[in-house]
């Protein structure tokens, strides 16, 4: 889990916090959760999809961006693709049309959203390709 600093809700100190994310089902989840060490008062907050950008960006600084490819082949057409994409990131046909404007399909993020985004497309009959981003 990455640490971020977070004010305490009890007593307002700026403490250490905790934040993951993980794909629970077909949703990807994130939580965030402290024990202050100045008052011992605990929090947990979970939520659903995408986590504030702040937790995304330190889970990224923490755990690296990941990328993952999906390349139009035979089995693999641009239109079965998208129509996969659409559905599992809720996209309009405007960023759909972008995104056939692309292929290869690539995008980035955490290890949880690539792996979550990796098993969808696993279900629906679409192979792609997981790799970890490394840093020049």
């Amino acid at each position: 889990m990455a640490q971020i600093d977070y004010r305490c809700d009890e007593c307002q100190k700026v403490i250490r916090a905790y934040v993951g994310q993980a794909a629970a089902g077909d949703r990807l989840r994130w939580c965030l959760s402290y024990r202050c060490p100045f008052c011992n008062s605990a929090m947990e907050m979970d939520g659903i999809d995408l986590p504030p950008e702040e937790y995304r960006n330190k889970i990224i600084a923490e755990e690296g961006e990941w990328r993952i490819s999906i390349p139009e082949t035979g089995l693999q057409s641009k239109a079965k693709i998208l129509k996969a994409l659409r559905k599992v990131l809720n996209l309009s046909i405007e960023e759909a049309s972008t995104i056939i404007k692309t292929f290869p399909y690539t995008s980035s993020g955490t290890k949880a959203e690539i792996f979550w985004l990796q098993k969808f497309l696993l279900s629906e009959n679409i192979q792609s390709l997981v790799e970890k981003k490394h840093n020049n």
